[in-house]
């Protein structure tokens, strides 16, 4: 989020806070009304969630949908961590995604969602630190707005690629401790995104599709699976990343979230809240229509953004499917 933000703001100023804003608050509810409720259920995954309440179609569809839409949300974080280190060895695209794998895959390997929850403590208190600390210095500098790193450094060095301006400000702008502090928490906060997306969507693909398909029971082959799942993830988040270098990360972050968003959104609040009040076969439908508007808004560059389209679809085909009254079982 540091990256897409600072980028933005590079690019076009103070409105590119609106996504940080916005994903802060969407966390805070996210934690109040939906985390506790799912939690209680014991599933591993949200398409076991969905299957639990509109059956296996649901299931499979959702975690295909949500696994695509979470490889772009790798891929966004993939972008700068290629540049940085191939700023930093100074060496070409493929050499820089095979360090960034390799720091991925150790990561993610030798700790599992426990190191992915410790760096990410560790990494917030680090780069929330750091960015207060820098962002002051700005706010010193820029003394007429409100601004932030990224439009200091559109005033003041305006010839940095954009995905490497918050990088950039800390090597060459900020004190040596907090720059030296902060690149550390910014190369922990890529390499643990990446390695959390990456282990999700293995997960996701692993639990919800593989096992079922392949009749697998032997934990040492559910973990084998998993591992190679993670690998080919993460492999093909530095190949989309490396063939699209120069875009916006948070082109990535928003046709995530109208695959994710626009296509599981409302399913997923109506199973949480009103549950058994859609009939399987529509919220089937609406997160298969939903995903195919998401796609056609981008690809035809519709006036509309993707997660808008979708859910506009989501809500036109859930709207049939719903029930006065609750109905247990079908």
């Amino acid at each position: 989020m540091l990256f897409r933000s600072a980028q933005l703001a590079y690019s076009v100023g103070l409105s590119a806070w609106w996504f940080t804003l916005g994903s802060g608050i969407a966390f805070i509810l996210m934690g109040i009304f939906y985390a506790q409720k799912m939690r209680s259920t014991g599933l591993s995954t949200i398409p076991q969630f969905l299957g639990m309440h509109y059956g296996r179609r649901a299931e499979r569809l959702s975690s295909v949908i949500s696994s695509i839409g979470i490889l772009l949300s790798a891929v966004a974080s993939c972008l700068p961590g290629m540049e940085i280190i191939s700023s930093i060895f100074g060496v070409g695209e493929l050499p820089a995604a095979i360090i960034l794998m390799t720091l991925v895959a150790a990561y993610t390997f030798f700790g599992g969602m426990k190191s992915a929850a410790i760096g990410g403590i560790l990494k917030m208190a680090v780069i929330w630190l750091s960015l207060f600390v820098c962002g002051f210095e700005a706010y010193e500098v820029l003394a007429s707005s409100s601004v932030a790193v990224g439009m200091y450094m559109s005033a003041f060095d305006p010839n940095v690629v954009p995905v490497l301006t918050l990088p950039t400000y800390f090597t060459n702008h900020a004190s040596f401790l907090v720059g030296g502090l902060a690149m550390g928490g910014i190369v922990l906060s890529l390499i643990s995104s990446i390695g959390g997306l990456s282990l999700g969507i293995g997960t996701m693909l692993v639990t919800d599709i593989l096992m079922p398909i392949l009749h697998l029971q032997d934990d040492k082959a559910l973990l084998r699976l998993t591992k190679i799942s993670v690998l080919s993830v993460m492999a093909a988040a530095c190949v989309i990343a490396a063939m699209n270098r120069g875009t916006q990360v948070l082109f990535w972050n928003y046709l995530s979230m109208g695959l994710r968003g626009g296509g599981i959104f409302l399913p997923l609040t109506l199973s949480v809240f009103f549950p058994e009040h859609l009939k399987r076969g529509w919220a089937v439908l609406s997160m298969a229509g939903s995903t195919v508007a998401a796609i056609l808004a981008v690809v035809l560059h519709l006036p509309i953004d993707s997660l808008f389209a979708g859910l506009i679809v989501s809500v036109l085909l859930i709207l049939p499917g719903l029930r006065l009254k609750r109905v247990d079982g079908e």
